[in-house]
């Protein structure tokens, strides 16, 4: 491989480690920094590696031993840098990669090692957070330990998890929908959960998202127009826990026509609010939000799916049903109903893709009103009405 200078550093063969060493010239505080490969190549890449650390700045005495050290480096170094649900996301994901193999030696970890943990993750939490735990692990090692990891023991080629039964996402029928708010607005079965009803409507009538529908205050809706503006959103604070934000996209900011069902629907659960807000007296925190707790205080998203287990649980019903099944449900309705896709969009807060033709296509105010409420009517229909097309 030639001689290299004496401000190179070296590689050698050490027979008490059975292994190739690269190590470091001599830095400002004296020490000369090694690491050890299998093989002379590796080592002259792991070399290489740590002469461009060094030149970063970065402190080569300093690394992660452990899985678990890791991990937290790599989560660390990315708090500020995603949202803080991402965060939260990750912490998550790599908790599960911890409890698991946490206290293996970095340089000891193989692929065997990493299937065996994918495997028991995929049994005991699904094949989703086996994947999103594989992803984060892998990350890490690319990330953080180049100069340690001269081939990355997370190797999605090599790993297979089982297969598993799909989630069933076919969207609601009418019945289902309506259903659905019917029991949502029951207060004998849902108790407190009642109170929240009105996210579901929100979010099967107008395709809101769970941040968006927590979001929307009573500043937002305007009556006489029969329209909702929608511009904020709960969404996770870097704290850990929610704070009002602006909608993520331009697209998501968007005015959306309100059917007369809603329209009464709101009235009402307007007027239970303010009974609520005298009750409580001076216990009630005034925020403006529709969507509120029942001290007045905002709802955090999270608790919109609280409340679909607890309808799952009252009917007994054995398919899960999460909000963002509702939003396809109302794009499914309004399609079938003969609107486009830029109605749709539209309507969703979704971006303007698809191609030229899709971004110089808009859909008009009167279209989107009408598509609304044909959704509205489809699902507020007289039951009997539904049997005689069935027929």
């Amino acid at each position: 491989m030639g001689k290299r200078a004496k401000s190179e550093g070296t590689i050698f063969y050490s027979e008490a480690r059975q292994k190739w060493v690269a190590q470091m010239p001599a830095g400002a505080d004296g020490r000369r920094p090694l690491r050890t490969a299998a093989t002379e190549g590796e080592a002259l890449a792991l070399l290489r590696q740590m002469h461009a650390d060094r030149a970063q700045g970065r402190d080569l005495s300093k690394k992660a031993d452990t899985v678990k050290e890791l991990l937290e480096d790599y989560l660390d170094a990315l708090r500020d840098t995603v949202r803080p649900g991402t965060v939260i996301a990750y912490t998550c994901q790599i908790a599960h990669v911890t409890e698991k193999i946490g206290n293996v030696r970095i340089d000891a970890l193989t692929t065997e090692a990493v299937q065996r943990m994918a495997t028991v993750i995929a049994r005991e939490n699904g094949i989703t957070m086996a994947r999103a735990s594989l992803q984060r692990l892998r990350a890490a090692c690319e990330r953080l330990v180049p100069e340690r990891l001269v081939r990355n023991p997370v190797d999605m080629r090599k790993i297979r998890l089982a297969r598993h039964t799909p989630v069933d996402r076919r969207p609601l029928d009418d019945a289902e929908v309506t259903a659905l708010l019917a029991i949502g607005d029951d207060v004998e079965l849902m108790g407190h959960y009642s109170r929240y009803g009105i996210a579901l409507w929100l979010m099967a009538l107008l395709g809101l998202r769970r941040g968006e529908a927590c979001g929307v205050s009573w500043r937002d809706l305007n009556w006489e127009r029969a329209e909702l503006h929608i511009r904020q959103a709960m969404s996770r604070a870097r704290d850990g826990g929610f704070a009002l934000g602006p909608i993520k996209t331009a697209s998501g900011v968007r005015v959306l026509p309100i059917g007369p069902q809603l329209v009464a629907r709101l009235r009402d659960h307007w007027t239970h609010q303010q009974a609520e807000r005298k009750l409580r007296g001076a216990a009630w925190a005034e925020h403006g939000r529709i969507v509120a707790q029942e001290n007045g205080e905002p709802l955090a998203p999270y608790n919109l799916n609280a409340l679909l287990l607890r309808l799952r649980q009252i009917t007994h019903g054995s398919r899960h049903i999460h909000p963002h099944l509702l939003r396809h449900t109302l794009a499914t309705l309004i399609s079938e109903e003969g609107y486009s896709e830029a109605v749709i969009a539209d309507i969703l807060g979704h971006s303007k893709g698809g191609g030229v033709t899709r971004r110089y296509t808009h859909a008009t105010e009167k279209a989107k009103r009408n598509a609304v409420i044909a959704a509205e009517n489809r699902v507020f229909r007289p039951a009997s009405e539904g049997k005689r097309e069935a027929q």
